[in-house]
């Protein structure tokens, strides 16, 4: 079972080295004693390592020649490329902008994993500067308080009026269109928010939850969260509440946008008003035409858009999937989209979801169904593929070996991860990625694919 003891101290070269432990080891389909991995990268230990063998010599070399290993670092096993800075949280809790080509390590959920994301468009402006005049403020204020998470800034709002407003930004929706909303909160003096999409054309809510606001002790939860019984034209859904550091969550639904002209986006602060009380913290809003609510990109007097990660593996790893004969396993949680590629090639599927985003498929041309019936984004997971000239195996969280006799894809010319070539994507937070130089027994396939051990 990968990941049982990764954490065990070595020297780098040593005969107890970390990537020479029995965890990444596996028998041949083909018999004989188990055999090392020629490609490891623990995104969630920082620890990476790969074939010593000369990339021109992997095509036919042995994998017991393949399995010595060296270790590298992240740059050497990936060219990773992204156009624009992206935000994730720190291990401390705080919200941080990564630099443009810089790889975002992502503790939002805890983990530390490599965050791999779609491009995504922040339709709202000044998502965090609440004072500016795009911000309408309807029986509301800004009493000047702030609290700060890295390089995100909260400000306090109080109802200021006994009509119901709260802060309002118009902004333009696509009827039909799935749209992600979220923005970051911390308590204040408590009592009753609400957070959604107000129609001022035909004074009806798109969309909207209330925020109930618990004992000061006690941590926001999705528990807290409900949908008030106001009328709605579109219920949200998929509401999920994560929290960072020093209080401060993140809150996020998503809803289908109908009638959408004269939406508003809208935030009431303190629903029982109190003129004593700063009210809640609010900041980072964001509303984006996605399944899912990515990072937090940042606005200004303009919409701002995250360019997509871009992360291709190294010409050695390339080479040893282009091997006849390969196994890999992927780690991962949160994963999302529809015809999203866990692995692609150049704009072809290794390993990745069908068109519905509830199944997960091994090659684009004759491709093996591994399981059906998931719910996006993904509990954690661990998924293994393994091929050779006539058949194709995987399994997922450990459960059945499927096979199928058909070659895998002829293209494989480039190998990415979490998207192919042409995009694709598949978003979430990616912890392990193993290659084989081999096909793996139907036994070691099950027992590898597990979700990370942490």
């Amino acid at each position: 079972m990968l990941g049982l003891s990764l954490g065990l101290p070595s020297a780098a070269f040593g005969r107890s080295a970390w990537y020479r432990q029995p965890a990444y080891t596996a028998l041949p389909q083909d018999g004989g004693p188990p055999i090392g991995a020629a490609f490891i990268a623990d995104f969630r230990r920082r620890r990476f390592a790969q074939t010593s063998a000369a990339t021109a010599a992997i095509a036919t070399a042995t994998p017991e020649i393949l399995a010595q290993l060296q270790p590298l670092s992240f740059a050497d096993l990936f060219a990773f490329t992204r156009a624009s800075g992206a935000t994730f949280v720190d291990a401390s809790g705080k919200v941080v902008l990564a630099s443009t080509d810089e790889p975002r390590f992502d503790w939002s959920d805890g983990t530390g994993a490599l965050l791999l994301e779609r491009p995504a468009t922040n339709l709202l402006l000044h998502s965090q500067t609440l004072a500016a005049s795009v911000w309408i403020k309807a029986s509301s204020s800004l009493p000047g308080q702030t609290v700060t998470c890295g390089s995100l800034v909260l400000e306090a709002v109080r109802r200021t009026g006994d009509v119901f407003g709260g802060l309002q930004q118009p902004v333009s929706l696509v009827d039909g269109t799935r749209y992600a909303v979220s923005m970051f909160l911390k308590q204040g003096n408590g009592g009753l928010s609400w957070f959604g999409l107000y129609n001022s054309t035909d004074a009806v809510w798109q969309s909207a939850v209330q925020i109930n606001w618990p004992a000061p002790e006690i941590p926001l939860s999705a528990a807290h969260i409900s949908v008030p019984g106001n009328g709605q034209r579109n219920l949200p859904s998929d509401i999920r509440v994560k929290h960072l550091s020093d209080g401060i969550c993140r809150l996020s639904f998503t809803f289908l946008a109908t009638s959408a002209t004269g939406d508003t986006v809208s935030v009431n602060a303190h629903a029982n008003r109190n003129d004593d009380q700063s009210g809640n913290y609010f900041g980072g809003i964001q509303i984006e035409a996605s399944p899912f609510a990515t990072a937090y990109i940042p606005t200004a007097a303009s919409v701002s858009t995250r360019a997509a990660d871009h992360c291709r593996l190294s010409l050695a790893g390339e080479a040893l999937l282009q091997r006849a004969q390969a196994s890999l396993l992927v780690q991962a949680r949160g994963l999302g989209g529809t015809n999203g590629r866990l692995i692609g090639g150049p704009s072809t599927r290794l390993l990745g979801f069908d068109a519905e985003g509830t199944g997960l498929l091994v090659g684009s041309e004759t491709p093996l169904t591994v399981t059906s019936g998931l719910t996006q984004p993904l509990v954690a997971s661990g998924c293994v593929i393994a091929f050779d000239p006539s058949t194709k195996a995987g399994c997922y969280n450990g459960g059945n070996v499927m096979t199928l006799a058909a070659a895998m894809d002829a293209d494989r010319s480039e190998t990415y991860l979490g998207r192919d070539g042409t995009g694709s994507f598949a978003d979430g937070r990616y912890e392990a990625l193993v290659v084989w130089p081999f096909r793996m027994s139907g036994d070691a396939l099950q027992a590898k694919a597990v979700p990370h051990a942490g």
